[in-house]
């Protein structure tokens, strides 16, 4: 992290910290030298003194202390000026270290925060989890006996009663499936996905894809297209999260398509297998391509009614995506249509 003060990081203060001691103890070693030099000229000893002049001499015992007799006023000035110069040094390594330890008080402070809102984080990504689990448990049960109530089971209906049970069905699905993009988007950000790597037969696959959207499909009242390539190799990959992914394009296709068509394609790719959902809706926007995979993004559309939901459709796709080692591109013109394309690896590395 960079400091606002100082303008480097903290190893590099710390860096300049260690020099400037060096420096200080190389100037503090050099004035308690110069002081017994000039103590030792002014006692006139006997002993042999070394000093350096600036012509790199050296001169010892009788003519360094006449050296030093001689330039007593030049080396008291030098003396005062080390003195100042030390207590410069000190000064700066002063504020250096009060420096240092405020960044690294505002770098603590940051890591606490950090790890408190990922804390808030989790919790709140489990308890949408658990709110989102309580939730769909009973809708299941509605859900499972609508058919049964359509089917007469329980006794005749009249059409009136039949047409109420298709909206209570309709909505319950709506309300099913924003649960379950919660659910998902919850786990997803509390990493509770574990992936379950599996044998997928293609035709197998495709064929229970068909019949789980087949009520959106009779709803939207939309041509839809199924193409599945002859002699796919086995897929080795989660198939529940393949599954979502491609049921939350399909549901996304037909929220933004009035009229026209759904077409839903497989195909062999180079080392995988390549989904694609297609439809002739109302498209999307350039400017909109760095938002639409984003969480809670809702695309606006000039072209009929803003649309409901959560905007975790395409942001769920594209994380489910990246958990099972594959991509995602979508090609897109506005009032045309949107394609949107999964590459998904033959054999998923764990």
């Amino acid at each position: 992290m960079t400091g606002n003060s100082v303008g480097c990081t903290v190893s590099q203060q710390s860096k300049a910290q260690y020099t400037s001691i060096i420096y200080l103890q190389l100037a503090q070693r050099l004035l308690f030298r110069l002081t017994m030099t000039s103590i030792g000229a002014i006692l006139n000893t006997a002993e042999p003194i070394r000093h350096i002049t600036k012509e790199g001499a050296i001169p010892w015992g009788i003519e360094g202390r006449k050296y030093m007799t001689e330039h007593k006023a030049q080396l008291k000035e030098e003396l005062a000026a080390l003195r100042r110069r030390i207590a410069q040094l000190e000064t700066t390594l002063q504020e250096r270290m009060g420096e240092i330890t405020t960044q690294q008080q505002r770098e603590a402070a940051l890591r606490q925060s950090k790890e408190a809102a990922e804390a808030a984080s989790r919790t709140k990504s489990e308890f949408l989890a658990t709110l989102s689990h309580e939730l769909r448990s009973p809708l299941g049960v509605i859900l499972g006996y609508i058919p049964l109530l359509l089917d007469n089971t329980f006794g005749h209906l009249t059409d009136e009663q039949t047409d109420i049970l298709h909206r209570i069905d309709r909505n319950a699905q709506e309300l099913f499936n924003l649960i379950t993009s919660v659910l998902d988007f919850s786990r997803l950000e509390a990493d509770r996905l574990p992936v379950k790597i599996k044998e997928v037969q293609l035709p197998q696959f495709f064929e229970d894809l068909q019949d789980e959207v087949r009520h959106e499909q009779e709803a939207s009242q939309l041509n839809f297209i199924w193409c599945l390539e002859e002699e796919l190799p086995l897929l080795h990959t989660d198939p529940g999260k393949l599954k979502v992914i491609l049921k939350n394009l399909i549901r996304n296709a037909i929220k933004f398509t009035s009229t026209g068509n759904v077409t839903v394609t497989v195909g062999g790719e180079v080392n995988g297998i390549i989904f694609s959902v297609a439809d002739t809706g109302v498209g999307i926007a350039p400017e909109a391509f760095a938002f639409i995979f984003e969480p809670f993004y809702q695309l606006e559309t000039l072209q009929g009614p803003q649309q409901s939901g959560t905007g975790l459709g395409l942001y769920i796709v594209k994380r489910l995506v990246s958990v099972l080692g594959g991509t995602v591109t979508v090609e897109s013109e506005v009032g045309r249509g949107s394609t949107f394309r999964i590459w998904i690896p033959y054999k998923q590395r764990i």
